[in-house]
């Protein structure tokens, strides 16, 4: 019953417009990216193969856009289902403060921002990262790839209800397929 809801509420919802601006395609494989944590410890994309993914970019002007997704997030991930299951990558765009002084402070503010919500937010220095994945600047952008890497669902800009209902509902989706509840998901929840 669940299932077909998050199907029947997925379908319905899949016809909203996208937001105008540069994301990557529904279908787009996810390529492999570098990564660095404001702590310097370095990670990449790949090392999450085989897992859905969900891509939180932000600067620090639309860091307000999503705040009602992220706290339906931070539900989300707050009962634990999700752990280990979904690779969650928030990553700054910190590309503007690239140069001493401002790089020790933008480090430190994204350190203290890490151990606020308890997540470990990625640093784009040089605006790689946004560029790799196609995602816009100056705006927040949100992307959810499936285990097999292709994009489900990309928006940039702030999210109507609708559309963060419909995010939740594929997310649902794929976790429920990488933990073998649903063998295939539907196709039209994947294009």
């Amino acid at each position: 019953m669940a299932r077909r809801s998050a199907i029947f509420m997925a379908t319905a919802l899949i016809a909203l417009p996208r937001a105008v601006g540069a994301t990557p395609p529904v279908g787009a494989q996810r390529p492999n990216v570098a990564l660095e944590d404001s702590w310097e410890r370095e990670d990449a994309l790949d090392n999450y193969r085989g897992m859905p993914m969900l891509v939180l970019y932000e600067d620090k002007s639309s860091g307000m856009l999503n705040t009602d997704f992220k706290k339906e997030l931070a539900e989300v991930a707050y009962d634990g289902r999700y752990k280990g299951v979904v690779a969650f990558i928030p990553v700054a765009d910190v590309s503007s403060y690239d140069y001493w002084p401002l790089r020790t402070f933008a480090r430190r503010s994204v350190q203290k921002q890490s151990i606020a919500t308890r997540t470990n937010i990625v640093c784009d220095w040089k605006g790689t990262v946004r560029q790799a994945l196609g995602l816009d600047g100056n705006t927040s952008n949100v992307v959810l790839y499936d285990k097999d890497g292709k994009v489900v669902f990309a928006h940039a800009g702030a999210m109507t209800a609708d559309q963060r209902a419909l995010l939740f509902a594929l997310l649902k989706v794929q976790v429920d397929a990488a933990q073998g509840s649903v063998a295939n998901p539907p196709e039209s929840l994947v294009r």
